[in-house]
This record gives structure tokens, sequence and C-alpha cells, in this order.
């Protein structure tokens, strides 16, 4: 099987570079920097284990995909993920209580407590906050690194790009109207003569939520995993990493990346074209 091996890396020198070579059994096909990253690239047969690839460049990224796989879907997360922001800590911020909501996002975020039991709580520490406030709170909040590259990228190559995220609707959907995307599914915000009520609507979007949406949506486009994509950074994002073809942890936290499939900690959202070879 022909596999796309690609690798980004702050920097891999010449000895390391004939050492990969060697162990591909062939030349790099692509060797470029891509602003603060290089991206290295090689189309190659040989059975290769990404232990074998970190034992002589630990600090990278590594990618190893079917060089035939044909991308249809790519799923994101959207806090943290698609945008530098948890929403639910910058409205918290308005009532000045950021500190204390943050506290039980980081923990979630973590997976040491349930996704559900910490978004209950949040959202009622919400309550009497003043919904008027919300677009300028998503004022202030910008895009990660890439996002738009990357949404353009896509968007040519015909892939679907979703979100799906535990964060709140009318967020979610300013964010596929400015990045060009093409649905989202993510928490409905409850208010009542112009404040949040603190409550819940059901359904939350947490982990199975996720899952379950990336596999509906994939089999009502006739997919199979390979030919999905989903990037995500939180506990929460795990099952939905785990069922994509290519599921990628996003700067994510040590629990995400001990099992995400892949992890990516170097380079911008738009490098990610470079592994699926639309750049």
């Amino acid at each position: 099987m022909l596999r796309r091996i690609t690798l980004l890396a702050p920097y891999i020198d010449n000895h390391s570079l004939a050492e990969l070579s060697q162990l591909f059994q062939c030349g790099p096909s692509l060797q470029q920097k891509s602003r603060e990253i290089f991206q290295y690239q090689w189309l190659t047969d040989a059975l290769v284990h990404e232990g074998q690839v970190r034992q002589i460049v630990p600090d990278c990224d590594v990618f190893m995909i079917d060089a035939h796989t044909e991308l249809k879907l790519a799923c994101f997360d959207m806090d943290s993920t698609l945008i530098k922001a948890e929403v639910i800590d910058e409205l918290a911020e308005e009532l000045g209580i950021k500190s204390k909501v943050s506290e039980i996002t980081a923990s979630a975020m973590r997976g040491e407590i349930d996704f559900v039991e910490s978004f209950t709580q949040r959202m009622a520490l919400l309550k009497g906050l003043d919904i008027t406030l919300l677009p300028q709170v998503f004022d202030r909040i910008s895009y990660m690194a890439g996002a738009a590259r990357l949404m353009k990228g896509l968007g040519d190559a015909g892939v679907k790009r979703v979100v799906i995220s535990g964060g709140f609707d009318l967020f979610a959907s300013r964010v596929v109207s400015e990045l060009g995307m093409d649905e989202f599914f993510a928490n409905r915000l409850d208010q009542n003569e112009g404040q949040l009520t603190g409550k819940t609507i059901l359904p939350i979007v947490d982990a199975l939520f996720k899952e379950t949406k990336l596999k509906e949506l994939s089999e009502s486009m006739g997919l199979e995993s390979s030919h999905v994509l989903a990037v995500g950074d939180g506990a929460n994002d795990i099952p939905m990493l785990k069922a994509a073809g290519v599921g990628v942890a996003l700067h994510a936290k040590p629990k995400v990346q001990e099992v995400a499939p892949f992890v990516m900690n170097h380079g911008e959202l738009d490098d990610l074209l470079t592994v699926f070879g639309l750049q």
C-alpha cells in the first residue's frame, strides 16, 4: 500500500533526513518551510511505524495515511480548535466569574469530570447574563491561525466542512458563516426576557453526541471512515477523533494526545492540506 507520510517539525537536519529517506526507501517528495515549521513528505510503500520515525526525529508531528485517501467530510470542534477561546469562559467574564468557570472548563477538557455535569454547572453560573452582550463577546475572539485557509482549501476540494461543538449555536453559526463552512451542531442558549436562564436545552452536545453525529453524517454521505477527518482538542472530542479515519488532536490536552490517532503540535491548521496532498 502506497502511503503518504508527512512530518511537521521546527527543523530536521540533513543527517536525519538521510536516515528517514533510508527508512522510507525513497527521498522526500516535498520539503518546504511553511511559516514557522517545515513540511516534509514521502510517498512510500515501505512498512514503517511512527515509533521508528520518532527515534530519528522526536520533536515532530507524524501523519501516515493511504496516499489514495480521498477526503470527503471534515468535522471540527470549535472552541480552542477553530477559535482561540472557550466561549463559555468568555461569557463568564462578562459576569466577573471567568476564573471560576474556567477552572471547571479546564477540568472537563482534561477529562477529570463529566462534560455534561460540568456544562450544567457552568450554564447555571451564567444565569442573568444580558444576551445583547453576546455579539461583542464574539467580536473579541480570534480564529486559529490557518483556519480560513484550511476551509477554503477543503471547500475547493469538495469536502463538506462541519462544526460539531460543545459550545453555543449563536457562535457556531457565525464561525460557519465567516469561514464559509457548510453546517454546524452546537448547544442552544436558553433565554428569557433578554437574559440567559442558566438552564440547559437538550440534547447537550457531549462526546457521545459528537461521535454519533460524525457517524450519521458519514453514513448519510455513503462514506467509509477513511474519507473522514476530525479535529479537536478536548477530552469530549476523543470518541469523534477515534471514529474518523484521520482524527487529529490539535494542540490538545495530554489525555487527548495519548489516545488520538494523530497529534498536531506544530504548524497551523491549513498545514493539514499538505497531509492530504491538497496543496
